[in-house]
């Protein structure tokens, strides 16, 4: 079966006039730009063509709302950076409701508008990207979103939660005014181009609890594994959970 026959199969199904048919086709092709492989057959295509055909072969119905099931799975990590940007323009160009089932949460904050977090089968939250990440509703979602993941640290109320790139030396903070400050022994340090991941474990207060600073290149502070250094949180940058039921509570004194 050709690229053309495999988009046109939908609208052959819904009984489309077949004079119809190639305008509309070729109209599905143009949006990912892949008219030139319309008389190709599918063995002959790569991965990203693939791909291209399978969203061209849906748009082609014009349905009222877009479900996409993990559509960029198949594909290996450059593909889906180019695949991503292709659907989000793809999506303002129609501007069709596009519900995007994903387990990868950086296509999930890149792509959507808002989000909906789930476990086992229940919406843990429904936000933007930027409440979700900022404003978790409980502990699963603290740590599902972000890489890495939101610190946790059990406090005798509650659990703890502040996001790694919050967690900085002491001097990298504009202000010493509202700090938590948290001795902190360094491990290791991964170096990851614009970014140092430091792992090691708390000090002082909480001794032995494993936490992950994010270090920004602009962050100059000389840091070394095997010393403890002074790093410190904005007090705004702190989540409190229930150490229960994992929700969000009330902010409290640490």
């Amino acid at each position: 079966m050709r690229v053309f026959d495999n988009i046109a199969f939908p609208l052959r199904a819904q009984g489309m006039p077949r004079a119809e048919i190639p305008h509309k086709v070729e109209w599905a092709a143009g949006l990912f730009g892949i008219e030139k492989l319309l008389h190709r057959k599918p063995r002959e295509l790569s991965g990203g063509e693939r791909q291209r055909v399978a969203l061209a072969r849906a748009v082609v119905r014009e349905p009222a709302v877009f479900l996409l099931d993990e559509p960029l799975s198949n594909l290996d990590a450059k593909l889906r950076t180019s695949a991503r940007d292709e659907l989000q323009q793809f999506q303002r160009r129609i501007g069709t409701t596009t519900i995007y089932v994903t387990h990868d949460q950086v296509e999930a904050m890149g792509l959507g508008d808002r989000i909906a977090v789930m476990q086992g089968g229940k919406v843990r939250q429904i936000g933007t990207p930027q409440e979700v990440y900022d404003e978790p509703a409980d502990t699963f979602v603290a740590g599902f979103l972000g890489s890495p993941p939101m610190n946790l640290v059990e406090i005798p109320d509650c659990l703890l939660g502040f996001r790694p790139e919050h967690f900085l030396p002491k001097e990298a903070h504009e202000s010493r005014d509202g700090l938590l400050a948290l001795p902190f022994h360094i491990t290791r340090i991964e170096y990851l181009g614009a970014d140092r991941l430091l792992y090691g474990a708390l000090e002082g207060k909480f001794p032995g609890t494993k936490v992950i600073s994010k270090l920004a290149s602009t962050v100059s502070t000389l840091v070394q594994p095997g010393k403890t250094q002074d790093f410190a949180v904005r007090e705004k940058d702190l989540r409190f959970f229930d150490r229960q039921t994992g929700l969000r509570t009330r902010a409290r004194p640490v």
